[in-house]
């Protein structure tokens, strides 16, 4: 039977540049922010930076207080950064987490804007998946192409069938190819059957460069040697590199010591590694002892997260005691962390008390809080009220997200429970949060309910997060009602609430959401228009730019207009350029041209520098500089 080998290393190719200050232009979530206004943010540097000892302090008490981007900026390492943001994601919902990353945007440092966008990206594709790719097809349209895979691998690896349906639902061709790539990119390299099934369900087909691999893994099957010795002389790319994988996944499931053997002489280091990672997932799924046994012959060096964490979650799944006492004899404290995720991981799947139960005796704190998360996950859907014991008895620092956790899964069964959880906190911070993720969870299926229970709760435990978590979700089903609801609350919730309704509706069905604008006034009928226009620019340039016609005269018509100039520029830079040389005012026409140049100064600089040339000379020559 012939096996289609598809190149897996796509991902590899998308672009990992910047996107500058600004990544789209409108989450969907309901908060009212610039993150996707064709305009750049407000650049976010760091405070003072802190001194080691502060540093140690903040690390010390798991960075309780530290709640803003600009906080972690003042951190001295990118590492402490990095290892601050976990601490805050993990104990953020939905709402907060579509805040940090609107702040994250706008981070002058591309290494630490990059890095910290995929903590947040990462996190909140495991609360609200659709909500994620969302912000990163925006992003995509602003040339930030890492996010929109990074969303894909993430939703793939926690509900396959659903990112692939997401995927196949994307119009824009080059986000869904990239989309797919994610998804493919979660899927075990060695795993080629779920490959190419997965592969044919988003539509991606083997090109004529892979007949030759694919030819090379059908001969495998009968000479694998010799189908690997010719795969090693190969060009290199991804043809070669797909057939070296194919083969020694056939290879070892007829012979993986041979397969071993053979492996472990390749010269090329890289290559080596890859067809060795290959050849221990099969060999740890046909022989979990086996492949252990001659793991512990290859030298730390050898030892790549990929094959620890593979072969110990199969080993784990024969006997995960053996595992843990196995995981003992590794020198490297990296490989061991593999190990033990791996194999806490498959035991708590099956018997997530007594993984919680290891987990809580360990001395290493460290490692305890590493493993927590895990083991709250499985326990949460196993035994709610024993996670909920188990979780109070944790590190304080830890408790708010493995507390959040395990109310969240009671929610979905009863939300009164989790209610009266939530009640119970005698922490308001933590009190208030377990709220949101009650009224968020119950929102999804009956926000009409939702509402209601807020109606019911004390003032002070009535948040802008907590009334936004309704409305985000009601707008879809009833946006007549959602409206009234929240023009009853006052103030600050009252606004927030509105511009939730209008970012949601604006994204389902704009038409609809411009009806409701002579009810609006103010900075909320100006978030309405934003989005409205955003929107109405993604499917009909022509539409929107005869739509915000009707707020010329109006401060926020320059706005508008910078919105569908923005989105013009990204697929028809002639029909942005109409658009900008229709303004009367040299000002305001100089900087949507200078807006068109910036934006297509990667993909086309010859003609962005003909746009720069046609500024007034001191401008001109500056961006010009800054170009080069």
């Amino acid at each position: 039977m012939q096996t289609k080998w598809l190149a897996l290393f796509a991902l590899m190719l998308i672009i990992t540049g910047a996107g500058g200050y600004w990544i789209g232009q409108n989450i969907s979530g309901g908060i009212d922010n610039e993150l996707f206004s064709q305009k750049p943010l407000t650049p976010i540097e760091a405070k003072e930076t802190m001194t080691a000892e502060a540093a140690q302090q903040q690390r010390d008490e798991h960075y309780q207080s530290l709640t803003r981007i600009t906080d972690v900026l003042s951190l001295p390492s990118l590492f402490a950064q990095q290892e601050a943001l976990h601490a805050i994601a993990g104990r953020t919902n939905r709402i907060q987490l579509q805040q940090l990353i609107k702040e994250a945007a706008g981070i002058v440092n591309t290494q630490q804007r990059e890095s910290l966008l995929k903590i947040l990206i990462a996190r909140l594709t495991e609360i609200d998946p659709q909500t994620a790719a969302n912000i990163a097809k925006e992003a995509y349209e602003n040339k930030n192409y890492t996010l929109l895979p990074q969303v894909y691998l993430h939703w793939a690896k926690l509900d396959v069938d659903a990112a692939i349906s997401s995927a196949n639902n994307i119009k824009n061709t080059y986000q869904q190819s990239t989309a797919a790539q994610g998804v493919i990119s979660a899927i075990s390299v060695n795993d080629i059957q779920l490959i190419t099934k997965v592969s044919k369900r988003l539509g991606i087909e083997s090109s004529e460069e892979q007949y030759v691999s694919n030819a090379l893994v059908e001969k495998a099957s009968q000479e694998p040697e010799a189908a690997m010795q010719e795969a090693m002389i190969m060009p290199a790319g991804h043809e070669r590199d797909s057939a070296l994988q194919g083969i020694a996944d056939t290879w070892a499931t007829q012979n993986p010591q041979q397969a071993f053997s053979y492996a472990e002489r390749i010269l090329d280091n890289r290559l080596r590694q890859q067809v060795l990672e290959t050849v221990l997932y099969r060999w740890a799924e046909l022989d979990p002892q086996a492949a252990y046994n001659v793991l512990q012959t290859l030298p730390n060096a050898g030892r790549t997260s990929g094959i620890n964490y593979t072969v110990f979650t199969y080993l784990a799944n024969e006997n995960p005691r053996e595992a843990l006492n196995a995981i003992e004899n590794i020198p490297s404290s990296r490989n061991r962390a593999d190990a033990y995720s791996a194999t806490i991981q498959t035991w708590a799947a099956s018997d997530a008390q007594a993984a919680a139960n290891f987990v809580a005796q360990l001395d290493n704190k460290q490692l305890k809080q590493q493993l927590a998360p895990t083991v709250i996950q499985y326990l949460s859907s196993q035994s709610p009220d024993e996670a909920l014991a188990w979780a109070k008895e944790q590190d304080p620092s830890g408790q708010q997200y493995l507390q959040n956790t395990v109310v969240s899964q009671i929610a979905t069964e009863n939300p009164e429970r989790a209610l009266q959880i939530a009640l119970s906190s005698q922490q308001p911070t933590l009190r208030q949060q377990l709220i949101v993720t009650v009224i968020d969870s119950l929102s999804y299926k009956d926000p009409t309910r939702a509402a209601g229970i807020i109606d019911q709760l004390p003032y002070a435990d009535v948040s802008a997060e907590a009334i936004n978590a309704v409305v985000y979700n009601w707008a879809n089903s009833d946006p007549d009602a959602a409206m009234a609801w929240v023009n009853s609350k006052s103030g600050q919730i009252r606004n927030d609430g509105l511009i939730s309704i209008g970012s949601q509706l604006a994204s389902v069905d704009p038409d609809l959401a411009a009806s409701y604008l002579p009810q609006l006034n103010g900075l909320v009928r100006e978030s309405w228009a934003e989005n409205i226009t955003y929107y109405y620019s993604s499917y009909d340039l022509t539409e929107a730019a005869t739509w915000i016609e009707n707020f010329r005269g109006e401060s926020i018509y320059e706005n508008l207009l910078r919105s569908v100039v923005g989105t013009a520029a990204s697929s028809d830079v002639g029909y942005a350029l109409q658009l900008a040389q229709g303004v009367p005012g040299s000002e305001q026409r100089n900087a949507l041209i200078r807006q068109i140049a910036d934006q297509i100064s990667n993909s086309d600089p010859q003609r962005a520098q003909q746009l720069y040339s046609r500024l007034p000379r001191d401008e001109n020559q500056n961006q010009i500089e800054e170009a080069n």
